[in-house]
């Protein structure tokens, strides 16, 4: 590992871009050629749970959501009274963690959890999350560049953190990660290209903590609208999926942001070609829907007992009527076919 990521002979420092692929692959990859005890992330403990849980359902993408605190008004007026009802019902703004196989962060606890390493939340517990944004430059530069190379190149163009809440979370995390080296002998701590330096800064002057854990509300984790998928992700779906196909086929990927892009045409041509000639045989004009059949087994509902309002699903194909067996033999015993 070079040295410009080596915060101590204990801790390294991976700073990244979150949300990008090439990054996510960038971490995968020092995981496989270094050994480590410990991965520490910059999410706050109270996530550790639902995050870790919800990794384990991928590639089915999850989220994972705290709800701020809510804001009171101490001031009272009586044109303001008439509104208590409707203030009540406001719905309250959530921070939340995209379960993205793209996240570098999370592609480092998916590979932790793998190899049964230490896991630590090493970010501060903050009631209203105050976000950090800033312009960067294209990851696809890695193709060309080390990580540790990148990284040195935006030094001179990272700004020091100005809002206190950034601060705080840059000590609190340094602060961790020296209690972590007292327990292991070799951490990898993935951070922001945006605080790398800074959390340098604080391990090194063993500053004083400016803000504590702030009590906070319990997480749950829900299963995202597929239609909002675009902006949850921090690439594009179509090529989310292709990074997680050819990570369980073991094929070649480090090259999908460019050839990714050139197999989202090819199918976006294929199923427009494929639409067009249905149309074209059933005669169908562009204001209707094309239905197509579908080869499927579905029991009804899953056995469960009939409900009003709710009708039964139950689509059988006799030349598969050996999965239909299948499935059902799995709902009776819970054992899978081999």
């Amino acid at each position: 590992m070079s040295p410009i990521l080596q915060l101590t002979p204990r801790i390294t420092l991976l700073p990244i871009i979150h949300g990008s692929g090439e990054f996510a692959l960038a971490v995968r990859r020092v995981m496989l050629e270094e050994q480590f005890d410990c991965v520490a992330v910059p999410l706050p403990p109270s996530f550790q749970e639902d995050v870790e849980r919800a990794i384990e359902f991928l590639p089915s993408p999850s989220l994972v959501t705290q709800a701020e605190e809510r804001q009171y008004n101490t001031e009272w007026s009586p044109e303001e009274d008439a509104d208590d009802d409707a203030d009540d019902d406001e719905e309250r703004q959530l921070s939340y963690v995209p379960i993205d196989p793209c996240q570098g962060v999370i592609a480092a606890l998916r590979a932790a959890k793998s190899e049964h390493n230490a896991r630590a939340f090493i970010d501060l517990e903050t009631c209203e999350y105050q976000p950090a944004a800033a312009v960067l430059p294209d990851p696809f530069a890695l193709k060309k560049v080390s990580l540790e190379q990148f990284a040195a190149a935006l030094l001179p163009a990272i700004p020091r953190p100005s809002g206190e809440q950034h601060q705080a979370r840059i000590v609190h995390m340094a602060h961790r990660l020296r209690e972590l080296e007292k327990k292991h002998k070799s951490i990898l701590c993935i951070c922001s290209v945006l605080d790398w330096p800074w959390i340098r800064e604080a391990y090194q002057e063993s500053a004083p903590a400016i803000l504590q854990d702030d009590d906070v509300e319990e997480t749950a984790c829900f299963q995202p609208d597929p239609q909002t998928l675009l902006f949850l992700f921090g690439e594009l779906p179509f090529i989310t999926s292709l990074y997680e196909q050819a990570r369980a086929e073991l094929e070649e990927d480090d090259n999908l942001s460019i050839d990714g892009v050139k197999e989202l045409l090819l199918s976006a041509r294929e199923s427009y070609l494929a639409e067009a000639a249905t149309r074209l045989r059933r005669r169908a004009p562009l204001t209707q829907a094309i239905h197509n059949p579908v080869m499927a087994v579905l029991p009804g509902r899953r056995n469960n007992p009939p409900e009003s309002g709710i009708r039964p699903l139950a689509v059988f194909n006799p030349p598969r009527s050996a999965a239909l067996r299948c499935d059902l033999r799995y709902i009776a015993t819970g054992r899978r076919p081999p």
